[in-house]
């Protein structure tokens, strides 16, 4: 599967896209991956070399970018494999999968940073990991929320 990170990407961030593989042999190392711009389109490719054994193997692939403009893109990743000791790609079908997205420009639309700032809280927990109802006192409580931030509270009764 392929994903990216932040959700709501504006002009100051760094992306990251992840690509969640299995493969059905053994091994699974990543040879090489790259990635160029076409347009409004980045088009990644990776290449992953497996081994002989029937062992499922997962992996993942990360690909940084940097800012970049305002504007509705597409990201774009063919995948190949081929087995060792030569790993010759193309034994394996390449898979393709494509993902848009939309960076934001920060500066120019009040609306889309009121949109952004609003984050929702997705549970509260205490220190030792157990879920925790928000109302309870004299206890220090983990606020985890949508955008993946955390915050650290303490009520007092």
């Amino acid at each position: 599967s392929l994903s990216f990170s932040p959700q709501n990407p504006t002009t100051l961030d760094t992306l990251y896209f992840y690509a969640d593989l299995s493969f059905p042999s053994s091994n699974c190392e990543s040879l090489n991956q790259s990635h160029s711009w076409s347009g409004n389109q980045v088009v990644a490719s990776s290449l992953h070399c497996l081994g002989m054994l029937t062992a499922i193997c997962y992996d993942t692939d990360t690909f940084k970018l940097d800012p970049i403009p305002a504007g509705t893109y597409t990201f774009e990743l063919a995948l190949s494999a081929g087995y060792l000791p030569s790993c010759t790609p193309g034994i394996i079908p390449n898979d393709i999968e494509i993902i848009p997205f939309d960076v934001i420009d920060i500066c120019s639309d009040i609306n889309d940073i009121n949109s952004l700032v609003s984050k929702k809280l997705i549970k509260v927990m205490d220190i030792w990991g157990k879920e925790t109802p928000q109302d309870t006192e004299n206890q220090i409580l983990l606020y985890i929320y949508d955008d993946g931030t955390v915050k650290k509270r303490f009520k007092f009764k």
